[in-house]
């Protein structure tokens, strides 16, 4: 008897639909938070293939319970709680066809600290929180700078979470924390070295993504800074400015 691959897309926004309908607050991110605010760029999806492994949602830590029976109803289990996932506010799930289901409380705590503003978008975390989820990875892999490429020559840059990509936001975030501000402006130099080497990429969507990357540092740059920011930027990388993160899955 065959058994059918679970949707990771559909089944996400089912989640995420239900829970709303109970008045649980639940957002997707990650690669499906991308595929689905990217609807106009299917075909590079495919010209990468880039594939989907798990399912990344957001939500309240005072939900933590409501959004277990939920998930409990919908066939997942839930991993026992460990140390390292209770003080990052993550937790794991297992459903159907071993699907994995990742959900971060109030804020995804890896590389470096993204606190979420659920409330802006719907079903997704907004774009800007999305953007910042992938570039805090201090060595982001191939899939990682492959969704940013894809999230940048579809949206265009400006000041609110209307479908658009909020520099504003994200350079307010940045100019407190220089450790994150400086991966990620490295990372913004790694997609421009990786876009080089892609052939998935025309002559226009390498001009377009060129031109949103430096409109970006700019910003970036010139936002006023924090104290604390402005000392830790005289310390530079002589100091480690990101936190290591663990292979979870082998705990």
């Amino acid at each position: 008897m065959t058994t059918t691959k679970v949707n990771l897309i559909d089944e996400a926004v089912k989640i995420v639909k239900l829970a709303d309908e109970t008045s649980l607050v639940l957002r997707i991110m990650g690669a499906i938070a991308v595929r689905l605010h990217c609807p106009r760029s299917s075909y590079l999806f495919q010209s990468m293939e880039r594939e989907l492994s798990d399912i990344d949602l957001a939500g309240r830590s005072e939900q933590r319970e409501k959004i277990a029976n939920l998930l409990e109803k919908l066939g997942y289990s839930r991993r026992p709680i460990t140390m390292s996932l209770a003080t990052t506010g993550r937790e794991i799930y297992v459903g159907h066809e071993n699907t994995h289901l990742d959900i971060f409380l109030d804020k995804l705590d890896m590389c470096h600290l993204i606190r979420f503003r659920l409330e802006k978008d719907f079903p997704t975390i907004p774009l800007a929180d999305l953007f910042l989820e992938k570039m805090q990875i201090v060595k982001p892999g191939d899939k990682d700078l492959k969704d940013i490429l894809v999230l940048l020559r579809e949206h265009q840059l400006g000041h609110n979470d209307d479908d658009t990509l909020n520099i504003k936001h994200i350079a307010e975030v940045l100019s407190k924390d220089w450790g994150f501000y400086y991966t990620v402006t490295q990372n913004l130099k790694k997609v421009k070295a990786f876009m080089l080497r892609v052939n998935f990429l025309d002559d226009k969507d390498r001009s377009d993504i060129i031109s949103k990357i430096d409109l970006i540092l700019s910003h970036l740059e010139k936002t006023p800074k924090s104290l604390g920011w402005r000392l830790r930027a005289k310390i530079g990388t002589s100091m480690k400015w990101y936190s290591d993160v663990f292979d979870l899955n082998h705990e």
